[in-house]
Order: structure tokens, then C-alpha cells, then sequence
């Protein structure tokens, strides 16, 4: 037969299990929190036009990265990426990855010396 004091330490110990399991979440590594909004992250064309309230089109040829962003910090951190997928779209996806860390884009870098020639180039025709 079952005392009272049993059943108490059954429940007790369920309970436990079910606090620990609901604990089972991505944390914050710099707050802790465990509350996060999904946020999609694209790039977009210079020129877009829309009617008001309309959603601003994405790039056509570029893909929408979904990141997760602290309720609390508001910091970015990066999902778990399944690594055939990955491969896909391997370089679109460090792009995007070494801009939100702030590091240099070479990209950019290639196209700013190829606009500074060509400006260099139309300055020496001028002569």
C-alpha cells in the first residue's frame, strides 16, 4: 500500500523531471534568457518600389537566413545548420555570417576598386 508520503515524493520527482525537461532550451550565451523572437535576415536591392504597407521584396538570387534574436539583449545567434544544406549556399551564407559579426566584407572591398578604375579610367579618357 501506498502512504501519503510516498505519493508526495512521486510527485515531486515527476515534477522535477518536467522542470528540467521544460529547461531543455537555447539559452542566451550573454544574458541566460531563454526567450527569443525568429528573425529572417536577406539582402535587398537598392531601388525597390512598393505601395505602402507592402513588404519590401527581397534580392531575386538572394536566400533568407533565419537567425534567432534575445527577447532580453537583443543578441544574434546563429542556429545549427545541417551541413549538406550548408554547402548549398555555402558563400551567400559566410557573407551574411561575417556581416553581422562586423568583419570586413572582401566583396565590398572588390567592388569599390572596381568602381574607382572605372572612374579612374573615364578621368584619363577626359584628357
Amino acid at each position: 500500500m501506498q502512504t501519503w508520503n510516498d505519493f508526495e515524493k512521486g510527485q515531486a520527482t515527476a515534477l522535477k523531471v518536467k522542470e528540467e525537461a521544460d529547461l531543455e532550451c537555447v539559452s542566451c550565451p550573454k544574458c541566460g534568457s531563454q526567450w527569443f523572437e525568429q528573425i529572417v535576415l536577406s539582402r535587398y536591392p537598392i531601388n525597390h518600389n512598393l505601395v505602402l504597407g507592402q513588404d519590401i521584396p527581397p534580392k531575386p538570387s538572394s536566400v533568407g537566413y533565419k537567425f534567432l534574436r534575445c527577447g532580453l539583449c537583443a543578441n544574434v545567434i546563429e542556429p545549427r545548420v545541417q551541413h549538406f544544406t550548408r554547402d548549398l549556399a555555402a558563400s551567400d551564407y559566410d557573407f551574411c555570417l561575417d556581416t553581422m559579426e562586423g568583419k570586413f566584407d572582401a566583396r565590398k572591398q572588390v567592388e569599390e576598386e572596381k568602381k574607382e578604375e572605372a572612374e579612374d579610367a573615364i578621368k584619363s579618357e577626359e584628357l
